[in-house]
């Protein structure tokens, strides 16, 4: 019998939900839940290449559920400038809240989802 631990279960159950997600939007899903400083930028960026590189059905939109508490401005305009090379439309859902730098992220957006809460 093959075991599964507790990590690659997380992974495997991430994977899925994002890939639900990616079918409901039409879009490939990135969620970011940090503050806009770095190392995220680079993050994001080898994340985003990562997906292109492996998936070659890769879509022409993205839609991004941030959760931040702010940060950097020149690392918000690193992230963004990553979206724009790599799709036509970015789109933001924004469950709790983007305050700051997130502000300005969700800004440079196609469209913004939220509801009064955020």
């Amino acid at each position: 019998m093959d075991t599964i631990n507790s990590n690659e279960l997380v992974e495997v159950t991430l994977r899925q939900g994002n890939q639900h997600l990616g079918t409901l939007f039409k879009s490939d899903v990135l969620f970011l839940k940090s503050g806009m400083r770095q190392p995220v930028d680079d993050a994001v960026k080898d994340e985003i290449e990562e997906i292109k590189r492996l998936d070659k059905k890769s879509q022409s939109k993205i839609v991004v559920i941030v959760e931040t508490s702010g940060g950097y401005v020149e690392t918000v305009e690193r992230i963004v400038s990553v979206f724009r090379q790599h799709y036509k439309t970015v789109e933001y859902v924004i469950p709790n809240h983007a305050y700051s730098a997130g502000t300005v992220l969700v800004m440079s957006g196609d469209e913004i989802h939220m509801d009064y809460y955020s």
